[in-house]
Formats: C-alpha cells, sequence, structure tokens
C-alpha cells in the first residue's frame, strides 16, 4: 500500500525548465478547463436568477469560486502524489515541473485568498466559503480514501451549490433549480468516472471507490442512473413549455448518444468522461444563450 502522505516527494522541481513550460504545467496544475466551466456556470446562474453579472458582487463571487476551486485542485494534486504517479504520470508534480512544497504553499495561498473574497460578500457567504475550503482540504483523505461514494457525492454537491448558492441570495426560478439539478448529476457520473481510470493507483492506495471496491456492473448501475435523472431533470423545462426547452434538446441529444456509444460501442472510459464535461459545458450554454 502506498503511504498516505506525499512527504518524501521532490521539494524542488526535479527538471529545468523554462517559463512557458512552467506556465503550462502551473496551469494543468489548477485545471484551467475545469475552472472556466465552473466560472460559466457561475455567470449563467446569475443571469438566470436576474442579477448582472458584472457587478461587484457578482465579480467577488465568480472570482472566490475560481481561486477556492484552484486551491482544491492543487491540494488534491499535493495529496494524491504517489498514487498520480500510477495513474496519471503526466500531472506535473509527478513530472517534477513543480515542486512539492511550492504546490502546498499555492494551495493554502489560494484558499486564504478565496475565503478573503468571501469575507466581503457577508457571513452567509464566507461560512459558505470556509465550508467549501474544508470539504476540498479532507476530500482526497477522509472521503476519498474511506468512503468513495461520499466524496463523489461532495464534489457533485460543491459543483451544484454554485447555482444553488445564487438562488438563495437572488431568488429562484425554474431554469436556476434544472441548472442545479443537472450539475448535480452530471457531476457525480463524472467522478465516478473518473474513478473508474484511476483503479491501479487507488487500490495501491488502499482507497475504497465503486470502481475498486465493487463489480463493474455497479459503477455502470450508478452512472446509469446518474444520467437518467439528468434527462429527466432536462425535461422539466419542455414539459412546462419554458423558453429553454428547444436548447436543451442538443444537450439532452449529446448525452443519450454519449451514454449509448459508451455502454454498447466500447467507448473508453476515459473519452466518455470527457464527453460527460463537454456535456454540461453544453446544458450551460444553451441557458447562456436562451437568456433564462
Amino acid at each position: 500500500m502506498l503511504s498516505k502522505h506525499p512527504v518524501n516527494g521532490p521539494d524542488r522541481p526535479t527538471r529545468r525548465v523554462n517559463s512557458r513550460i512552467m506556465i503550462r504545467g502551473m496551469l494543468d496544475l489548477i485545471r484551467w478547463f475545469s475552472l472556466s466551466g465552473m466560472a460559466l456556470l457561475a455567470l449563467v446562474s446569475l443571469r438566470l436568477a436576474g442579477h448582472s453579472p458584472s457587478s461587484a458582487w457578482s465579480i467577488y463571487f465568480v472570482s472566490g469560486i475560481i481561486v477556492v476551486a484552484a486551491a482544491g485542485y492543487v491540494w488534491n494534486d499535493y495529496l494524491d502524489y504517489r498514487i498520480d504517479a500510477i495513474n496519471k504520470p503526466s500531472r506535473p508534480l509527478v513530472q517534477g515541473l513543480i515542486s512539492l512544497r511550492f504546490a502546498r504553499t499555492i494551495a493554502i495561498l489560494l484558499g486564504a485568498i478565496g475565503l478573503v473574497l468571501y469575507v466581503q460578500l457577508g457571513i452567509f457567504f464566507f461560512l459558505y466559503s470556509l465550508f467549501v475550503v474544508v470539504v476540498l482540504a479532507f476530500y482526497s483523505r477522509a472521503l476519498k480514501d474511506r468512503h468513495g461514494v461520499i466524496g463523489n457525492l461532495a464534489v457533485a454537491l460543491l459543483l451544484a451549490s454554485i447555482p444553488l448558492t445564487v438562488g438563495a441570495k437572488h431568488g429562484w426560478t425554474l431554469p436556476l433549480a434544472v441548472l442545479a439539478g443537472v450539475t448535480f448529476c452530471l457531476g457525480f457520473a463524472h467522478e465516478v468516472m473518473k474513478d473508474a481510470e484511476d483503479v491501479p493507483g487507488d487500490r495501491r492506495g488502499g482507497r475504497k471507490t465503486l470502481a475498486t471496491h465493487y463489480s463493474r456492473l455497479a459503477l455502470e448501475g450508478a452512472i446509469s442512473t446518474s444520467l437518467a435523472f439528468t434527462l429527466a431533470i432536462g425535461l422539466v423545462p419542455l414539459a412546462l413549455g419554458s423558453a429553454q426547452s428547444k436548447l436543451l434538446v442538443i444537450p439532452e441529444t449529446m448525452l443519450v448518444a454519449s451514454f449509448v456509444f459508451w455502454k454498447f460501442g466500447g467507448m473508453r472510459d476515459a473519452v466518455f468522461r470527457h464527453l460527460l464535461k463537454l456535456n454540461a459545458f453544453a446544458y450551460v450554454i444553451a441557458y447562456f444563450i436562451a437568456g433564462g
């Protein structure tokens, strides 16, 4: 079994790299593509709630989401250094582009900046950000190592909390509620699929995920159920004749096609996981175009 802490990893980069490669490694470390998706989700949520995305409140809110999520991603890579050496040898820390000490410092600094940003929004949002930071800090060890499914649900809930908190602050609309439901279901399916790719390292690390401790059938059942709820929630505007109903046909069709090719067409898990992420973008963009 792998060591639980990456204390013996490199405290300085193990490769000499130029600034361009370092910047690329940092962008990869903070998962810039996922961060852009969260920012888009926040902006669309604000629009659906009828609040200006360009207001000072919105800027603090969206910036806080990006910074706190980036801190979580870096911290996760720091803790998963040994497991990633097996599952994802191309990650920046494993390649030696960035030292563990620097990654740890960046994660703590970003988390602190996120808390400061949310202080500007009031006590409720400060407590919300503190909750998010705590969950992300203990996600890898306390949740994913011991209770993999709970960890998957926690990440899905954090994603859905973006439209949920906007609704709590600025008022609920049907599209906003649907977006929160779709985000939660797709987030859960994405996390389970990610675990399916990480079986070798997760088993070495003693993690208890759906993919390591249950059958493939159970994993596919969880994915199928989650996506069925996604489709059902997405059909609510169509049933009620909402303005978004026609546009939502596109991501709904994309999701069905992706699932069919994965389940019956031999599509690789990694490809399907990336398609799930693209489907999430498609849902958000559909709402953005429709304008609530």
